[in-house]
C-alpha cells in the first residue's frame, strides 16, 4: 500500500506525474492546499491506492487475442477508457483513440466483425467486380457514343446499361453523355434512332438522382486543354451531332486526316455542293438558310496555301456544322450530314470502311 492520506499537510497530489505521492508542503491557514497548489489552475485531491488497484492499473496491456475476447464476451465495459486506448496503441489497431469509450468499443466490435467476415467480404467483392465487368460484355456497342472511348474505360460510377425494350439489345453509356443527349434537340437513342420513352427517361433521371445523393458529379469536368485537344473536343461535338441524325460515325475519321487530306476534303466538298449535286437554289436554302444556300466560299488558291493543320480543320468544321445544324427541319439536316459524309469517304479509308454505301463506284 502506498502512503496513507495525511490530513495535516497539503491535500493535493505532488504532480500529475506523481499522483501516488501526496504533496508534502504545509497547508495555508484555513485552506486544504499549499501556496503552490492554490495558485495552480489544476489541482487533484490525493487518494491512496491499495496494492490491488495498483496491480490492476499496471496490468492494462493485453495480448491481441485476450483483448478481443473481452469484447466478444461483452466484458469490455469493465475496462477504463484509459485501458482501451492504451491497448489500441499497443496493438497498433487502425482505430482513432480520440473517441469516447462507447465509440471505441463500437469501433473495436466492427473491426472484430470485419476480421471474422474478411474471407466472405473478399468473395463478395470479387463476385461484384466480375458482375460489373460482365455487364459491359453484354453491350452491343464497344465504344462510348460521345468520347468514343472503350466502354470498359468508363468509370464504374458513371457506367449506365440501357436496355432497349423494342429489340431487347443493351447499350453501354457514360451517364454524363446520356444526360447531354436527353438535354439536346434530339433526345433519341443514337443506336436505334428512336426517341427515349417517358418511362426510360424517368428511369435515367432516377439513376442520376441517386448519383447526386452520393455526391457524384454528373457533369463532365472542365479541363485546361491544348489547342489540339480543344479541336478534338470540337470534332467530337460535331460528329456527335452527325450521329444524332441517324448515322454511326467516329470523329477519328476526320482527326486522322493529314493536312493534304484536309485540303483535298475541302475541294471535294466544294465540288459536291456547287457542281455534282445540281441542286436548285431553293433546295440549297433549305439546308443552309442562314447563308442563303452558300458554302465553301474560300478560294482553292487560299486553301492550298494553308500550312497549319488546325487552321484547315477549323475552316472545315465551321462549314460542316452549318450543314448539320442550320437546316429548316430534321430531314434537311440529315441530308446535310449525308453530303458531308459523302465527301469524307473519298479521302478517309476508315470512313469508307464504316460507310461503304456512300463510296462512289
Amino acid at each position: 500500500m502506498n502512503k496513507p492520506f495525511n490530513p495535516n499537510i497539503c491535500h493535493s497530489i505532488k504532480s500529475k506525474k506523481e499522483r501516488e505521492v501526496q504533496c508534502s508542503n504545509k497547508m495555508v491557514h484555513n485552506e486544504h492546499y499549499c501556496k503552490i497548489h492554490l495558485k495552480t489552475k489544476y489541482t487533484e485531491l490525493y487518494k491512496p491506492i491499495n496494492n490491488i488497484d495498483m496491480k490492476k492499473e499496471s496490468e492494462t496491456l493485453y495480448s491481441e487475442e485476450d483483448f478481443f475476447k473481452l469484447f466478444e464476451s461483452n466484458k469490455c465495459n469493465n475496462l477504463t477508457v484509459f485501458t482501451v486506448r492504451n491497448n489500441i496503441k499497443n496493438l497498433c489497431l487502425n482505430i482513432s483513440t480520440k473517441q469516447s469509450k462507447t465509440e471505441l468499443i463500437n469501433s473495436i466490435k466492427r473491426l472484430l466483425l470485419y476480421n471474422k467476415s474478411h474471407d466472405k467480404i473478399i468473395i463478395i467483392q470479387s463476385v461484384i467486380r466480375r458482375w460489373l465487368v460482365q455487364r459491359r460484355f453484354k453491350c452491343c456497342n464497344q465504344q462510348e457514343i460521345t468520347s468514343f472511348d472503350s466502354i470498359f474505360d468508363i468509370p464504374s460510377s458513371y457506367f449506365y446499361l440501357f436496355k432497349d425494350v423494342t429489340n431487347g439489345m443493351q447499350y453501354g453509356y457514360d451517364i454524363r453523355s446520356l444526360i447531354s443527349i436527353l438535354k439536346s434537340d434530339y433526345p433519341s437513342c443514337p443506336y436505334t434512332y428512336r426517341h427515349f420513352t417517358d418511362a426510360e427517361k424517368d428511369k435515367i433521371n432516377r439513376h442520376v438522382a441517386k448519383l447526386k445523393l452520393k455526391g457524384i458529379n454528373v457533369e463532365f469536368e472542365k479541363l485546361d486543354l491544348t489547342p489540339e485537344q480543344e479541336m478534338e473536343m470540337r470534332m467530337k461535338n460535331i460528329f456527335h451531332k452527325i450521329n444524332m441524325l441517324d448515322n454511326y460515325t467516329s470523329h477519328t475519321w476526320f482527326n486522322n486526316l493529314s493536312l493534304n487530306d484536309l485540303i483535298k476534303l475541302y475541294t471535294i466538298l466544294e465540288d459536291i455542293w456547287n457542281y455534282r449535286l445540281g441542286m436548285t437554289r431553293e433546295s440549297r436554302r433549305n439546308i443552309l438558310p442562314n447563308s442563303n444556300g452558300n458554302a465553301f466560299m474560300i478560294s482553292y488558291n487560299f486553301i492550298k496555301r494553308i500550312k497549319n493543320k488546325l487552321n484547315i480543320q477549323d475552316i472545315l468544321l465551321t462549314e460542316i456544322d452549318k450543314f448539320i445544324s442550320d437546316g429548316i427541319n430534321r430531314d434537311e439536316r440529315k441530308l446535310g450530314a449525308m453530303i458531308i459524309l459523302s465527301g469524307l469517304v473519298e479521302v478517309s479509308d476508315e470512313a469508307a470502311d464504316g460507310l461503304p454505301h456512300l463510296v462512289p463506284y
